[in-house]
């Protein structure tokens, strides 16, 4: 994926994450599947850090359904109160750690 040059401040979100294909897909046309009516389920490993809260935000502002897999589970400090980090599914894991994760 790649995020915008305006990430901290994005005016157009479904401009400012694109998948990197044949030609970029805006996360836009990628949610909005109206052959069934469901968005798109994402789950974003990190999505309590720096770059994946603003993945997540995006990706919500786009109409998708957001898992966020991080070691607090937790939406980051930077983004409480919020409204779009209600929308998403905080999951803890530690991915690094041995087998209780």
């Amino acid at each position: 994926f790649q995020v915008g040059q305006h990430a901290l401040g994005i005016r157009n979100p479904s401009s400012a994450l694109r998948m990197t294909a044949a030609r970029p897909i805006s996360v836009g046309n990628l949610v909005d599947d109206t052959s069934s009516g469901k968005g798109l389920k994402v789950t974003v490993v990190g999505g309590s850090g720096f770059v994946g809260s603003r993945v997540c935000k995006i990706l919500v502002d786009c109409g998708a359904e957001v898992t966020s897999v991080s070691k607090s589970g937790q939406a980051p400090k930077w983004a409480a109160g919020q409204d779009w980090t209600s929308s998403v599914d905080w999951k803890a894991a530690d991915l690094l750690g041995g087998d209780e994760a």
